[in-house]
Order: structure tokens, then C-alpha cells, then sequence
């Protein structure tokens, strides 16, 4: 059943980090079969373990995510784009008059 490391994910490793630069800067990342993305989808031609290294020279927090840690945080960020959306779109009918053409006439 598979080889050993990295390609059967033994040992877990990082599957998500942030970098928070103070002052309401964050960098969320992803690591995806080994390769990083900015959470925006955007590749990063760097290893996760050298960005981290880096922003812990630069004197920046970081907080590392195992796989399960990752998804309770996309699950709970996912429940709170669905409340904020509902509460958007809750002030946006009450912002103005009546839609005559449902979202777009407003």
C-alpha cells in the first residue's frame, strides 16, 4: 500500500499556513500535491517550508494547519460566507425600493 513519506502521507505535514505581517495583514496559503498557492489560487514558485522560514526571519507570525485542522477551518469559514451572504443580501433589499427585476433591478 503505497511507499513511505511524502507520497503516502504518513506524518500528516503542513496542508495550510498563515503568515500575519501585524496590522491586519494576513497571507493565507495552500499546499496542494506539494505545490503552494496563495488562497486566492494564485502558484507561489517556493516550498512551503522556505516561506515559512522566511517570515519567521522577517519576525512575521506563522500558524501551521494539518490536514484536519485545515478542513474544520474551511468548514467554519464556508458557514460564515453563507451567514454574511444571507445578512448582504438581507441589507441590500432593504437599502432601497422594491426589485422590479429581481437582484439586477435594484
Amino acid at each position: 500500500m503505497g511507499g513511505r513519506g511524502s507520497s503516502s502521507r504518513i506524518g500528516g505535514g503542513v496542508a495550510a499556513f498563515d503568515i500575519d505581517m501585524g496590522e491586519g495583514s494576513k497571507s493565507r496559503f495552500v499546499v496542494r500535491k506539494g505545490k503552494v498557492y496563495r488562497e486566492t489560487g494564485d502558484a507561489v514558485n517556493m516550498s512551503a517550508s522556505q516561506l515559512i522560514k522566511n517570515a519567521k526571519q522577517q519576525g512575521y507570525d506563522v500558524t501551521t494547519y494539518n490536514s484536519s485542522q485545515y478542513k474544520e477551518r474551511e468548514s467554519k469559514r464556508k458557514a460564515d460566507r453563507k451567514n454574511t451572504d444571507k445578512f448582504l443580501n438581507e441589507q441590500w433589499y432593504k437599502a432601497g425600493p422594491r426589485p422590479k427585476k429581481g437582484m439586477k433591478g435594484h
